[in-house]
């Protein structure tokens, strides 16, 4: 049966391999002896890994852990992206046109301010590490919710994100490799009954898979 990709999401993760793909489209059917497979890259330099078909329409995989760029290439690379569905190790592999964006988690260096009022929406610049760099969001679609044909509500709105501990996630805005911009949270507590907390600060380039360094 032919099958094919309709939309990847998110369509970016980091090199440490946290990233869940969820991937849409037809012909999804798991059958006795074939093996559900992604790939990431080309025929020439690719890493593949296994996929759960969850539907006839959308299955799952994580993206690799151990993929090696060719010289002079670096990270953040879009590679191509395919599935196959057969035991098959070299045919047939979808042939589109769908890319997904390996990249090095950004290291926060600072922010500024660092410290806001409680209940106080505030800027918050944000920038990485001097060895480390921010880069435009990727353009993407959300998978479609086949019964209600919305947008399916996984992951976040995508782009970057910031989250500030407990408290949530809000949107980021990219400015340059060097920094971003995001607001504090809204505070759902009351904010009478908090003096002082300290949160994590972390930066999703994916809108969901969040660095583990503080500031």
């Amino acid at each position: 049966m032919p099958y094919g990709i309709e939309t990847i999401y998110p369509n970016s993760g980091p090199t440490s391999g946290v990233t869940d793909v969820i991937v849409q489209g037809k012909g999804f059917v798991d059958e006795e002896g074939n093996t559900a497979r992604c790939r990431f890259g080309t025929p020439a330099n690719y890493a593949i890994v296994d996929a759960q078909i969850i539907s006839y329409d959308k299955l799952v995989c994580k993206a690799p852990t151990e993929f090696k760029l060719v010289p002079p290439a670096t990270f953040p690379e879009d590679i191509p992206f395919s599935i196959a569905l057969t035991s098959d190790e070299y045919d047939p592999w979808t042939e589109t046109s769908h890319k997904f964006r390996l990249y090095d988690q950004p290291i926060i260096a600072r922010c500024d301010p660092c410290e806001v009022e409680v209940g106080t929406i505030t800027e918050v610049l944000v920038w990485t590490d001097e060895n480390s760099e921010f880069f435009d969001p990727v353009p993407f679609n959300k998978p479609i919710d086949v019964e209600s044909g919305m947008p399916a509500t996984i992951g976040s709105t995508g782009g970057i994100m910031c989250q500030f501990g407990r408290f949530g996630e809000t949107q980021a805005i990219y400015i340059n490799e060097t920094v971003i911009k995001c607001v504090t949270p809204a505070v759902e507590d009351d904010p009478d009954s908090i003096y002082r907390e300290t949160v994590k600060l972390t930066v999703a380039m994916n809108g969901q898979d969040y660095e583990e360094e503080t500031s």
